[in-house]
């Protein structure tokens, strides 16, 4: 959209692939992190109602925090800048109070205010804030007064629709798919994750900010600045090659993705969600690209190969320091890397302490030449893993090569 006009409101390909169902403008996905905008809109809203400072520590709403964490503000949780742990896998999320007290026994990762790592848990705390501060749950706080100010009608929280006005996520791409879901919705995720949304709601949310439906104006301009080098509420603030100035926030999990990205200077607005992984960033900037009059890239044509044939490639490859282990899907081939050297050469990305893709899907441009769509989610340009195979005189054996984003070379061989 450009303020209020919007340019394209579309939905593509389908909401479940078991059944059929198509995915439409209605169709609810899960934003993913995109839900800490609302945790910091939910806070902005107390502040301009009279309940809460975000200059205020952490401990006025929350009881006493142990010494080295005193210093952290409301301000400091937003902005990721109080030292509150990364990762919450092992903090106890049994209730809101032992939540609480968990995120105050857990070791500071910094000094609050000195350094500024991001935090699912913390974010989760502010959802924690959020229901401690007004007596409400942090979902009635934001239905009563954010998505209902904005008319935000088809966003609610995971676990609160009918799934059939959800899309499944899955786990893959293009031929390959594996349904896997997000994590459950309690505390320690609630306020990191866990809102359902569409994009018509997302740009309604964006809208009420802008018109004052929301919040007043100098809390919409609080929400938006840039706190610290590069970083908002929540939100991330560069420029794009032209220069104009750019504010985003993206969601991420192996089987959903969702990006919200505003252009101030010329008023744009980019907002997607897909059920799948790894468009993310080649869809932000192809569309991006669009609008600035710039070179964009198209993932590869690819053939059909008939399924004898790509039978004939699959087996396991000895490679140096691993093996690629080759199967075949209905119109392509499924790499596996396995050893850690081999799946970093592939840029395989870990993420939440897992290999997020531990598998790459290899399309056909010929019956012998592969290319897998590779992306890289902190580059701005879709990147291709090429693999290509080939058997010897004597017809006993298959080599492979694969030339990785970054030009290196792999050889493998497997034999009959």
């Amino acid at each position: 959209a450009q303020g209020n006009e919007v340019l394209l409101h579309q939905a593509y390909g389908l909401a479940n692939q078991e059944t059929g169902r198509p995915f439409t403008i209605d169709t609810g996905s899960e934003v993913m992190s995109v839900t800490k905008l609302f945790v910091a809109t939910a806070l902005l809203k107390l502040e301009a109602q009279g309940r809460l400072k975000t200059e205020e520590p952490l401990e006025t709403y929350l009881g006493i925090f142990p010494e080295e964490k005193r210093r952290a503000t409301v301000h400091d949780l937003l902005l990721h800048t109080a030292g509150l742990p990364v990762n919450g896998r092992d903090l106890d999320k049994s209730s809101r109070a032992a939540f609480i007290q968990a995120m105050k026994q857990a070791p500071p990762a910094f000094v609050p205010g000195t350094d500024l790592q991001y935090s699912n848990p913390g974010y989760s705390l502010g959802a924690a804030l959020v229901e401690e501060v007004s007596g409400q749950s942090f979902q009635d706080f934001l239905r009563e007064h954010v998505f209902a100010s904005a008319g935000m009608q088809q966003t609610a929280f995971t676990n609160e629709q009918a799934d059939s006005l959800v899309a499944v996520g899955y786990l893959g791409s293009r031929d390959v798919h594996q349904p896997f879901s997000p994590p459950p919705p309690i505390m320690g995720t609630i306020g990191a994750t866990g809102i359902v949304s569409t994009v018509g709601d997302l740009y309604r949310w964006h809208r009420g900010l802008q018109d004052g439906l929301i919040l007043p104006e100098a809390s919409v301009q609080k929400l938006y600045e840039e706190h610290w080098s590069g970083h908002g509420y929540a939100w991330e603030i560069d420029t794009t090659e032209e220069g104009h100035r750019r504010i985003h926030k993206d969601g991420r999990w192996p089987s959903y993705e969702s990006q919200y990205v505003w252009y101030p200077d010329d008023d744009y607005l980019i907002v997607f969600i897909i059920n799948s992984y790894g468009w993310r960033v080649p869809l932000w900037t192809g569309i991006e690209a669009t609008l600035y009059g710039r070179d964009y890239a198209l993932p590869p044509e690819v053939v059909v190969v008939p399924p004898s044939q790509l039978q004939s490639l699959t087996g396991t490859y000895t490679v140096e320091e691993g093996t690629i282990v080759i199967s075949p899907s209905e119109k392509c081939l499924i790499l596996r890397a396995e050893g850690e050297s081999v799946q970093q050469a592939l840029g395989f990305e870990a993420l939440f302490g897992q290999p997020l893709w531990p598998q790459l899907i290899l399309s056909p441009r010929s019956s012998t030449a592969f290319v897998g769509v590779h992306f890289l989610p902190d580059q701005a340009t879709l990147s291709y893993v090429e693999v290509a195979f080939e058997r010897d005189a004597e017809d006993t054996t298959t080599s492979l090569t694969i030339r990785t984003p970054s030009r290196e070379v792999i050889r493998g061989k497997k034999s009959d």
